[in-house]
C-alpha cells in the first residue's frame, strides 16, 4: 500500500475515507494509537475481534506422538513471518518424522510455504483457499497450529484472531510473542528459536496437547460474539449520542433539488 510502489492505489485512499467517518473502530490498541496521530479530534474505539463459535467444530485431540503441524494462511502480503521458522521447523519435522499442512494456498503460490520455512515439500500437504463460510474446515486434521509473526509495526497492529480460530477448533497453538497473543493468553508465545523448538517438542506429547487445547477452549468462550456484541452496541450508542442535528436549511429538499 505504499505510495512509492502503488501510486494510484495506496493508503492515502484509506486516509481520505477514514477522514469522512464520524468515528473509527479498531481491533487493537496499537491501531488506535496510530490513528489517533492522524485524527486527534476523532473518536476512536478499540473493539477487539470476536469469533462466532457456532460456526466452529471442536475436533478431538489425537493420541499420537507424531502430530500433524499446520499453518492456515496465504503466503502473500506477509512480513517475513514464515521465515522465522526456517532452521527450526524443517529439522524438527525430519527428526520426528512429522507431516505438515499448509491450508490457504492461493493460485501461483504452491510450494511457497515449504520454501519459506525450509520444510521438505514432500512432507507438506497443501489445501486451497476456501470461501469464508468454508474457512473453518481448513483447520481439520491439524494437531498443532502455528502462528508466527515477525516483530514489526505491521504485525503489532494485528489481533489474536489466528489463535482464537485455533482455540475454537480445539487445536493447541504456538505463536510469536506479539502483544495481541500475549493479551489473549492461549498457547505458548515464543521469542526465539529455542522457545519455538522446546514448545513444539513438548507438544509431541498427547497429554500436553490435550491440556493446551482445553485451556484454549475455555479462554475463547469469552471472545464469542454472543458475549461480545454489547461492545459494538456501546459504540453505536455513543456515536449516535455525539451526532449533531442536521442543518434543516441546508438539507431541505424542493422540486429543483429533485430535478422535477
Amino acid at each position: 500500500s505504499h505510495p512509492n510502489t502503488h501510486p494510484t492505489e495506496n493508503r492515502e485512499h484509506y486516509r481520505q475515507a477514514l477522514g469522512h467517518c464520524s468515528a473509527l473502530t479498531v481491533s487493537t490498541p496499537y491501531l488506535a494509537e496510530r490513528l489517533n496521530r492522524m485524527f486527534p479530534d476523532k473518536p476512536i474505539y478499540v473493539v477487539r475481534n470476536a469469533i462466532d463459535l457456532y460456526r466452529w467444530e471442536v475436533q478431538p485431540v489425537s493420541d499420537t506422538d507424531r502430530p500433524v503441524i499446520g499453518w492456515v494462511g496465504a503466503v502473500g502480503w506477509r512480513s517475513g513471518d514464515l521465515e522465522i521458522l526456517k532452521g527450526i521447523l524443517g529439522p524438527f519435522v525430519e527428526q520426528h518424522d512429522l507431516a505438515v499442512i499448509h491450508a490457504g494456498v492461493m493460485q501461483g503460490t504452491q510450494g511457497a510455504f515449504a520454501k519459506l520455512t525450509g520444510v521438505d515439500p514432500r512432507r507438506v500437504t497443501e489445501r486451497s483457499m476456501a470461501s469464508i463460510h468454508l474457512y473453518p474446515l481448513l483447520w481439520r486434521g491439524i494437531d498443532v497450529a502455528l502462528a508466527p509473526l515477525s516483530n514489526q509495526p505491521f504485525n503489532e497492529a494485528k489481533s489474536a484472531i489466528k489463535a482464537m480460530e485455533a482455540a475454537a477448533s480445539g487445536i493447541p497453538v504456538v505463536t510469536s510473542a506479539m502483544p495481541s497473543y500475549k493479551e489473549f493468553r492461549v498457547g505458548r508465545q515464543c521469542k526465539n528459536p529455542s522457545q519455538w523448538l522446546s514448545t513444539l517438542t513438548a507438544l509431541l506429547k498427547p497429554e500436553f496437547r490435550q491440556f493446551q487445547a482445553r485451556e484454549g477452549l475455555i479462554r475463547v468462550q469469552d471472545e464469542d460474539i454472543e458475549k461480545r456484541w454489547p461492545d459494538w452496541a456501546k459504540v453505536y450508542r455513543d456515536v449516535l449520542g455525539r451526532r449533531s442535528p442536521p442543518d434543516r436549511k441546508s438539507t431541505r429538499l424542493n422540486s429543483s433539488h429533485l430535478g422535477i
